[in-house]
């Protein structure tokens, strides 16, 4: 996504205007493939693989770290990643977390008011329904959720 943005010279928030903005941006790409995309397997575990019961403690843990850190560390002092205006990095949680809602994963985010904030900004971006259109429809579509663990709520215990 950077090499797109950069390549194809997209406004600069896309990928930070300053040299401080683009370290926060790329600081968290380099962070969400290892810590929030881990959670994404309880997904799978929860829908598609062919587990009576299945154990998604760990996947669930992973999102809540993940969150933990988005709000105490990334969005520490702006309410973007970047600054005031949506980045590539904003998008990445955004994607991320809104399939994780659409699995029945992620209930709400009461406990993550500045991960909240970050979703309402960009859900506001043009075509943000059309791009998720497609989600939204695979998530009605979905059978009963098949664990009795598949919320995430903050202050979880394991």
């Amino acid at each position: 996504m950077e090499y797109i943005a950069t390549k194809f010279e997209l406004p600069a928030h896309w990928v930070g205007a300053d040299i401080k903005s683009k370290a926060k941006i790329s600081e968290y790409l380099h962070y969400h493939h290892t810590h929030l995309r881990n959670g994404y397997g309880a997904f799978f575990k929860t829908f598609f693989a062919d587990l009576e019961n299945p154990n998604v403690d760990t996947e669930l843990q992973a999102i809540e770290d993940a969150l933990k850190h988005i709000e105490t560390h990334s969005l520490k002092n702006s309410k973007l990643i970047g600054g005031d205006e949506v980045s590539i990095a904003d998008l990445q949680i955004c994607a991320e977390l809104n399939q994780s809602a659409a699995g029945r994963l992620l209930h709400d985010l009461f406990d993550f008011p500045k991960t909240a904030v970050l979703m309402s900004e960009v859900s506001k971006l043009p075509g943000f329904k059309v791009v998720f259109k497609e989600l939204t429809e695979f998530s009605e579509s979905l059978p009963p959720v098949k664990s009795a663990q598949v919320t995430i709520r903050g202050n979880r215990e394991i």
